[in-house]
């Protein structure tokens, strides 16, 4: 089982809107959660947590709560499923990207990973804000 390393990323107060998005190269069905907690306790954001999955058109992309000072301290924490369905195996890659006015910040990755002799496999992905 992979272990999540926590991310701390440094926003502006004044920089704009923050936006996570998830980006999958893979043939693989994928899923997530994404939940936005308080940095000084384990609630969730009003909000969150947000699901998804990539068998869909929809871009993967959310923004956190404005203005961006609110998010100082407080810890995104991304859980995804790689499913494989036909039990063949293959490669994926899973991307988390942080940008802040659309302005890149930073480009987490799973790097290139081959899912072979499971039936699934989860990845994880923590990122503190920090003002």
């Amino acid at each position: 089982m992979p272990v999540p390393i926590l991310k701390k990323i440094k926003v502006s107060d004044d920089g704009g809107e923050i936006s996570v998005e998830l980006k999958f190269k893979t043939l693989f069905l994928c899923t997530y959660s994404l939940d936005l907690t308080e940095g000084s306790h384990n609630a969730s954001v009003i909000g969150f947590p947000k699901r998804g999955d990539n068998s869909n058109t929809e871009d993967d992309i959310y923004t956190l709560p404005v203005p961006a000072s609110v998010n100082n301290k407080r810890k995104l924490w991304v859980v995804t499923t790689v499913i494989d369905q036909v039990g063949i195996g293959g490669e994926y890659k899973i991307d988390l990207i942080v940008k802040q006015a659309d302005k890149l910040l930073d480009e987490i990755t799973t790097g290139e990973k081959i899912l072979k002799n499971e039936d699934y496999r989860q990845e994880f992905f923590i990122v503190e804000f920090l003002i």
